[in-house]
Formats: structure tokens, C-alpha cells, sequence
């Protein structure tokens, strides 16, 4: 099922290809993820009304538009019931693990170490894992994250692999730089994104379902704002 994004700015102006209401707010993801619900019209590609985030306008302006960068915040992976949930770190450990990250992560990449939750837990930032220090038990994944999705009928966040989120954040820049929407942008694995606006980008499996109306089934994606 496709999926919408955001880590995006709401734009000054709009696209005629939805009608989007004005945005309300609601902080997710330890108050990091300010997202919006839209109902726009169906376009093209979309015949769903999509989630997106939202925010005020405060980062670069690029004549129309404004680029404001996303934020990164760290999760680590738990199973729960054989299912992979991705759980944020605390404002305060996400801070000082973006801080490790840009600072000491060059100078010694497999032995950067921060403690987490109290220090009861210890994350390699270099590896992208997280242990407990005073008990034995598995290492876990840990992500620096800025896009999102969310699997149908599940509310959580689920984040993006670090090289997508990357290349999701290159493309909406460009985007929103040169007012270049309606765009299909392909990826590995078969990965499909069309980003019809600022507000309206979806992900469509590789071969697109339909539910009992003819409606392509999608999956909404998210994004950190700065």
C-alpha cells in the first residue's frame, strides 16, 4: 500500500491537484513529529485521503515554498509478538546521540559509545546498536531516523532505512527548489514514490493492490521537522 511523507513545511501556495484543509497539529513521537490530517481530493495516482505533517513555514525560501530541513530522532527496534515495532529514544538521548553522531563518530566510527535510559543501556553509534549494560541479552537495531510510514492499521511510526530517508530528503528538497511535483521517483527494490505536492506523497507497493471499490491501496509516510 502506498504511503505519505512528511518532514515538510506547509507550502505558501498550492497545487491545483488536491484541496487541502487548513493544517491542524498533533505532536506524535515525543512531541518531534508535528503531524496534520488532510482529506484532498483524488488525483492520478491517489485515491485516498493521506496523512502528511505540517508545520509553519520557517525554513528556507525558495519563491513560493519553503525547504525546511527534517530533524533527526533515534529509535531502536523491539519485536512484539513477531512484530517489528520502532520505539523513540527520550528528546535527551536522541540529542546526545545526534551530538556523538556529529562529532565523534569520524574519529573513532566502531567505538563511539553513548548511554541511554538512565545507563542502563549503552548504544554503539558506529554499529547502530543498542545493549543493556547491566544484564545479558541481545543487541537490538538502532536507526537515525527522519522519514516514516505507517503499516494499515497500526498507528506507530515505522522509520525508513538511513540510505532512503537520505535520498526521500534529497528529492523533496529538489522539489521544493524548483516547484518540480507530479514526479515518479523509483527506487531499489522496488520501491515507487510519486510526490504529487508538498503536502501529498504517497508509496505504492510494487504491484499496486485494490480494495473491493478499485481503489489502489496506499501507505502514508512522515517526516521529521526541524
Amino acid at each position: 500500500m502506498p504511503s505519505s511523507f512528511s518532514s515538510m513545511p506547509s507550502p505558501v501556495s498550492q497545487p491545483p491537484l488536491v484541496n487541502l484543509p487548513p493544517v491542524k497539529p498533533i505532536n506524535q513521537l515525543t512531541n518531534n513529529i508535528s503531524q496534520a490530517q488532510y482529506s484532498p481530493s483524488p488525483g492520478p495516482l491517489q485515491n485516498h485521503a493521506s496523512q502528511v505533517g505540517g508545520a509553519e513555514p520557517t525554513g528556507q525560501y525558495t519563491g513560493g515554498l519553503y525547504y525546511q530541513p527534517v530533524r533527526y530522532h533515534w529509535c531502536y527496534q523491539q519485536n512484539e509478538n513477531e512484530i517489528e515495532i520502532w520505539r523513540p529514544f527520550s528528546v535527551h538521548d536522541s540529542t546526545q546521540l545526534e551530538i556523538a553522531f556529529q562529532t565523534r563518530l569520524a574519529e573513532s566510527p566502531n567505538h563511539t559509545t553513548v548511554n541511554t535510559n538512565g545507563g542502563r543501556n549503552e548504544v554503539n553509534v558506529g554499529l547502530r546498536i543498542r545493549k543493556p549494560v547491566y544484564w545479558q541479552d541481545f543487541p537490538v537495531p538502532v536507526r537515525r531516523c527522519s522519514w516514516f510510514y505507517k503499516r494499515e492499521g497500526d498507528n506507530r511510526y515505522i522509520p525508513y532505512d538511513e540510505e532512503l530517508s537520505l535520498k526521500l530528503e534529497n528529492e523533496y528538497k529538489k522539489a521544493m527548489e524548483t516547484n518540480g511535483w507530479h514526479r515518479r521517483l523509483e527506487f531499489p527494490d522496488n520501491v515507487i514514490i510519486v510526490m504529487h505536492n508538498a503536502n501529498v506523497i504517497v508509496q505504492f507497493p510494487p504491484s499496486s493492490t485494490f480494495d473491493e471499490w478499485g481503489n489502489v491501496q496506499v501507505k502514508w509516510l512522515y517526516a521529521l521537522l526541524a
